[in-house]
């Protein structure tokens, strides 16, 4: 009798054993299922995709969203910082994901180590130009655009002259929320010098309170003369052709009759950027860009290049060209249809000139 009381009790606490080692066994596995699927697990970057728009610079992109104009050329790879077009695909950096913590055991505390340094970024200027660029020759009235923020949407413009006189003076307006900044734009009427000189264009906001300026940005220009007499070119003078125009003949000619070695020879000796209207483009090197444009775009085509066209003012807002760029030039006819066209670009790199960059449209996508 008591054998047997006393075989069940043992065959009792066998059972409640194997019970809580299988609870415990479960619980683990749960907690290892927890630490791999939990979001922080993994430490990954954060990125973002852009899509190049109208009118966007790189810097205005930067601007965007917070970051400096080296992290955008960095990730993207980006050969060629003067030139970003529409359609462009741009990868943006952002903060890596913060990993979520683990339970630890409980540790016996320990003097605290010095905080590191805390990198203090400059902030973005509060009020971009984009148009008139630096250094150019304005005309009455002149277009003033750019991004910033002012009271009422409303931005202050004015023209001054060679002594800071003020000559001509304005509003620009911004497009977006109220009291956020955006794109801004104004015509602006001015007196024009009776002589040549420089000049400066000046965009600024102001505050409610008192009308005192708060952020201002300014760009020199030139200032064509309204009564400064043009003297005859003397009748002996022959012209002299600008490296740059002995450039643009020779790559006219070499892609009217398909001269491919006198069209690498134009290229920059590393890379030459192929763009596509509303899409993505190619850093190539010379012999790669060549192939290309035998097989699929120069070859099967029948190219004219069009030097009386304005090509800058035919292709506006939908590429962004920085200042190293010296000429756009227009041309047509590629592609197997022989319908398609090209924009050329002509940059001047540490002194000299060359073919850098072409952005293709294609027909079907042309809107111009």
């Amino acid at each position: 009798m008591m054998r047997a009381r006393t075989t069940k009790i043992i065959l009792a606490l066998g059972l409640l054993a194997l019970l809580v080692m299988v609870s415990v066994a479960s619980a683990a596995a749960s907690v290892r299922s927890t630490d791999l699927n939990a979001p922080g697990a993994s430490v990954s970057q954060q990125e973002r995709i852009h899509v190049v728009r109208r009118g966007e610079t790189l810097a205005n992109i930067a601007w965007r969203y917070g970051v400096s104009v080296n992290a955008l050329v960095r990730l993207n790879g980006i050969r060629n910082p003067n030139l970003i077009y529409v359609g462009q695909r741009l990868r943006i950096p952002g903060p890596a994901a913060t990993a979520t913590p683990r339970p630890q055991p409980t540790k016996t505390p320990v003097a605290a180590t010095a905080t590191p340094p805390v990198c203090v970024c400059p902030q973005a200027e509060a009020i971009i130009i984009n148009s008139p660029a630096q250094g150019v020759t304005i005309t009455n009235p002149v277009r003033v655009t750019g991004i910033g923020a002012a009271f009422e949407q409303q931005i202050g413009v004015r023209v001054l002259d060679q002594e800071g006189k003020q000559i001509g003076a304005g509003v620009a307006f911004i497009t977006g929320e109220l009291g956020q900044r955006g794109p801004f734009s104004g015509t602006i009427t001015f007196t024009v010098p009776a002589t040549p000189q420089i000049g400066r264009i000046q965009v600024f906001s102001t505050s409610p309170r008192d009308g005192a300026i708060e952020h201002l940005s300014s760009v020199v220009v030139n200032l064509g003369g309204a009564g400064a007499a043009v003297a005859p070119p003397a009748p002996t003078a022959i012209p002299v052709a600008s490296e740059l125009d002995i450039l643009i003949a020779a790559v006219k000619a070499a892609l009217e009759s398909k001269d491919y070695t006198t069209l690498q020879a134009s290229m920059t000796a590393d890379n030459f950027l192929m763009g596509f209207y509303l899409s993505e483009g190619q850093s190539l090197t010379p012999a790669q860009a060549i192939e290309q444009l035998r097989v699929n775009y120069l070859g099967p085509g029948e190219v004219k290049v069009d030097l009386g066209k304005d090509a800058m003012k035919t292709i506006g807002d939908r590429a962004s060209f920085g200042p190293t760029v010296r000429a756009v030039i227009f041309s047509t006819g590629w592609g197997a249809q022989k319908k398609d066209d090209a924009f050329l670009v002509f940059e001047e790199i540490e002194g000299s000139v060359y073919w850098s960059a072409m952005l293709y449209v294609r027909d079907d996508l042309r809107d111009y």
